[in-house]
């Protein structure tokens, strides 16, 4: 676990990632990367605006969620390091 700003970043993709494509709830994610439900929110939706913002970021996002998609029925395991 990293608190760093590129660790933070990436913590904040994935959660994006896990509540869009698997429908999961904030708890759930929250309690994966052991921080508060209230805070996983906010990232959450902080990386969502930045989506808004940033097209490139956009497009790289939704490649992953294709790929992440189409090998749906695979089970996909975030380890923490």
């Amino acid at each position: 676990m990293t608190r760093g700003r590129d660790g933070a970043y990436g913590r904040n993709m994935v959660a994006y990632l896990e509540r869009t494509i698997s429908r999961c709830r904030v708890v759930g994610v929250s309690r994966h990367f052991r921080r508060s439900p209230m805070r996983m929110s906010q990232a959450i939706i902080q990386f969502k605006n930045e989506l808004h913002k940033d097209e490139q970021l956009r497009k790289t996002v939704e490649k992953i969620q294709e790929v992440l998609i189409k090998k749906g029925k695979k089970k996909y395991f975030i380890t923490i390091a």
